[in-house]
Parts: structure tokens; C-alpha cells; sequence
């Protein structure tokens, strides 16, 4: 029978934890926090746990019964940086995309900042956060690999030291793109990373408006990278896109329902979705909105979050259609929240990260 992280293997049990957190070999119940157990302690005794380090599979054995779960298939969402309450912090939390589990203690940047972005090359596993602030403008990109706990590693340098910028990629040639931000000035530029290759950053090109506070997404193999929002000094509501895998200049592809600034984006990786949610527009936004990425157009209302709130980030299970949005700023819970992408409608609240986080990135290995 094969279950996922996240699901109840039975009535008792729920599997919440990464695979780099099991260890090869026969494991104790509380291990790690492998499982959660919802039962009284007399049935505790019935569970076991063991992982096949070869093929990365768990099994867990309950009554009697063994329990198959293939963690390769697990979705990660890490939360980098940014402020964990009201505090400037390095921290790295990881969550479980399709579980409602709380959020684990990943790491650590390299040094505390916040408003920078973040990108991945999916499912080969690697994390790239850049830029950002930390008391300047920092030009920094470093790495992680995203199933394996750990603190972050120097990468490489981004062309142009900048915060407020915002990232995403391709999953053909390994591309990550980084756009916009400011240090300063607002800056129309867009640089490139191969994410599997530490390095420094190349030229790509220029954004149609040069802006800072924007959001990034793309539909991966397509190969279109779309940038929403920001502000030029108003709170814009431009989208633009480029062919990642073919530096130039971007081209105009519509316009967001509502013009803002420090919002999130995030996108579906079967039916070419991108959405954009929350941000500020004078006031705060629960607005998500929503636009087929391979065909340039204005958005579409998608829904609402549960509350208003900016300086939000967002990531995605991909072909598993989830994403999730955390807290952001001005909003006391410290839940991050879900939609499903291919079906319209309001976020629900899931599972809560250690504090609330705003001003940070996200990334995922989807």
C-alpha cells in the first residue's frame, strides 16, 4: 500500500518528517519525529520504522502491517531569511508541501538578511537563495541541497547587488534568472545562473520596467519566466516574460487585476498556471490572481487569502497542484496556507512555521 509524508497511515500514525532526517537501519518510534502518533502510549509499541537507504523508501510497520511510503516523491518547501517574528534572521525552515505538519528547522543562510529571493533546479534538488539585504545591498547567491538539512553555501555573485529582486528558472538547462530590485535605484536588470555549477552571474537582459518588489514564477520545461508587479515608484501592475533559456530583453505580457508591490508568485506544473498572491497596493492584499503562464494576457481573480498581508512568499508541489503562501507581514498567526492551482477559490490555513516570517524567499524541489 503506498502512502505519501503527510498522510495518516492509519488512524494513529502520520508520517511528517524528511527523508534526511530518517537514518538507514531500524528506528525508534520518536526518532527524529519520523511519525506522530495520535494514539494512547499502549499502542505506540506496535509501530516501527525503517528506511532502504538504496531506494529511499519507508516503511512503516503498524499492527502487523507494513505501510510503504516513496519519499522521492516527497515535495519540499523551504522558507529562507527574512524576519522570524520581529527578529532579522539566517534561519532556513523546511515544510512538507502537501502535509499540514508544522514546519522543522532546516539551517541557516550565511549571514541574516532579508528581502532577497529564491529559486531551484526541482527535482535535482538544489536550492539557490541571492541578493537581499544586510545592512547593504548584497550580491551573495548560495545554495542548499533541498532534501538534506544543512546551512547554506557560498555560490557564487549576482551582477549587481540589489534586494527587493525576485528569481525563478527552467528544468531543461537548469537556468535560474534573477530580476529587478533595487539598490537605491530601481534596476530593470535580469542575471543567470546554470544552478547545478556554483559561479558567478551573467547578463540576460532587461525587465520592460525597471521596478523593485516584484514576484517570479515559470512553468519549468515550457520555459517561460514571468514577472508580476512591484513598484517604479508606483505600485505597478505590469507583467513581463522572457525565454529563459534564451537571454534578452523581456516582453510585455499583461497586467495583474491589482497594481502592488511585495507580493508572491508561485506556479502549477501541469496546466501552466501562475498565480500571484497578497502584497500591498496602499493597503494590504489577500488577492490572488492568476494567469495561464504560456499565454500572454491580463490575470484573472483565482481567489482570496485567509487575511490581508504582504512581504509574503509562496512555493509549489508542482505536478501535485499545492502551493503554499507563508505568513508575511503585519498578520500575527504564524500558519502558512494552501490553494489547490488547477481549482479556483480561497486559501485554506495549514500548518505553522515557527514564527511568523516575512520579508524572506522560498523555494521548493518540485
Amino acid at each position: 500500500m503506498r502512502r505519501f509524508i503527510g498522510d495518516e497511515v492509519n488512524s494513529n500514525v502520520k508520517i511528517i518528517s524528511p527523508i534526511s532526517k530518517v537514518k538507514s537501519g531500524n528506528l525508534s518510534k520518536n526518532d527524529s519525529n519520523i511519525i506522530e502518533l495520535n494514539s494512547p502510549p499502549d499502542h505506540s509499541s506496535d509501530i516501527k520504522t525503517w528506511v532502504n537507504a538504496s531506494n529511499k523508501k519507508l516503511t512503516v510497520r503498524v499492527d502487523d502491517l507494513n505501510y510503504e511510503l516513496d519519499l522521492n516523491s516527497i515535495i519540499f518547501g523551504l522558507f529562507g531569511g527574512g524576519y522570524v517574528d520581529v527578529v532579522l534572521s539566517s534561519l532556513i525552515e523546511c515544510v512538507i508541501i502537501a502535509s499540514t505538519s508544522n514546519a522543522i528547522n532546516f539551517g541557516n543562510l550565511i549571514a541574516v538578511k532579508s528581502l532577497l529571493s529564491a529559486t531551484s533546479n526541482g527535482c535535482n534538488n538544489r536550492g539557490v537563495f541571492s541578493g537581499g539585504d544586510v545592512g547593504s545591498y548584497s550580491n551573495v547567491i548560495e545554495y542548499v541541497t533541498i532534501d538534506i538539512p544543512s546551512d547554506a553555501t557560498d555560490f557564487g555573485d549576482l551582477t549587481v547587488a540589489r534586494s527587493e529582486l525576485a528569481a525563478c528558472s527552467n528544468t531543461i538547462n537548469e537556468r535560474g534568472v534573477f530580476s529587478g530590485g533595487g539598490a537605491g535605484t530601481y534596476s530593470n536588470v535580469i542575471d543567470y545562473i546554470t544552478i547545478s555549477t556554483p559561479s558567478i552571474a551573467s547578463d540576460f537582459g532587461d525587465l520592460t520596467v525597471a521596478r523593485k518588489g516584484l514576484a517570479a514564477t515559470s512553468n519549468g520545461i515550457n520555459e517561460r519566466g514571468v514577472f508580476g508587479g512591484g513598484n517604479d515608484s508606483t505600485y505597478s501592475n505590469v507583467i513581463d516574460y522572457i525565454t529563459i533559456g534564451t537571454p534578452s530583453i523581456a516582453l510585455d505580457f499583461g497586467d495583474l487585476t491589482v497594481a502592488r508591490q511585495h507580493l508572491a508568485a508561485t506556479s502549477s506544473g501541469i496546466n501552466d498556471r501562475g498565480v500571484f498572491g497578497g502584497g500591498e497596493d496602499g493597503d494590504y492584499s489577500n488577492v490572488i490572481d492568476y494567469i495561464t503562464i504560456s499565454t500572454p494576457g491580463n490575470a484573472t481573480d483565482f481567489g482570496d487569502l485567509t487575511s490581508i498581508r504582504k512581504n509574503l512568499n509562496a512555493c509549489s508541489s508542482g505536478v501535485n497542484e499545492r502551493a503554499i503562501f507563508n505568513s508575511g507581514s503585519d498578520i500575527t498567526i504564524k500558519n502558512f496556507e494552501y490553494i489547490t492551482l488547477n481549482a479556483l477559490g480561497n486559501a485554506n490555513l495549514s500548518g505553522e512555521l515557527s514564527a511568523t516570517r516575512h520579508h524572506s524567499s522560498a523555494c521548493s524541489n518540485a
